[in-house]
């Protein structure tokens, strides 16, 4: 995985969910995502749908808490930003499963934690995780 920095959208594997994400206008893309992690128990989660939760964690809690141009920041195409502002607020229950299956993410048996252990930016790229449960509950 291409990762250029601790973000939760700074990764390819972000991006390319981001893409497919807009072409719908809902969370079934997300919804489904996180099934599969939650399914993963205590199984090895692979990085790519680690790194694919967080990425919908960061869009939901933008959307949530009305962050939207603060995730994308002012480089992002209109497009984008004009499909964020568009998705409903999500509900009570998408947003639990998102909140577990971040912590998922963060356990040991997650490869996307295993990868940042790994180098000097580990605790920057936790923070954000956290950081987005918080802003989550």
């Amino acid at each position: 995985m291409a990762t250029w920095d601790v973000g939760a959208l700074d990764n390819d594997e972000a991006q390319d969910f981001l893409s497919e994400w807009q072409e719908g206008e809902d969370y079934e893309p997300v919804d489904e995502l996180l099934s599969e992690v939650l399914d993963m128990e205590d199984s090895y989660l692979e990085a790519d749908l680690a790194a694919r939760a967080v990425a919908a964690g960061a869009v939901l809690s933008a959307v949530v808490n009305e962050t939207i141009e603060e995730l994308f920041g002012e480089d992002e195409d209109e497009d984008s930003l004009d499909w964020a502002f568009g998705l409903p607020q999500p509900k009570v229950g998408l947003l639990n499963k998102l909140v577990r299956s971040l912590k998922r993410v963060l356990k040991a048996e997650s490869e996307l934690r295993e990868q940042w252990e790994e180098t000097d930016d580990f605790d920057a790229w936790r923070a954000t995780v956290r950081e987005i449960i918080a802003d989550l509950t």
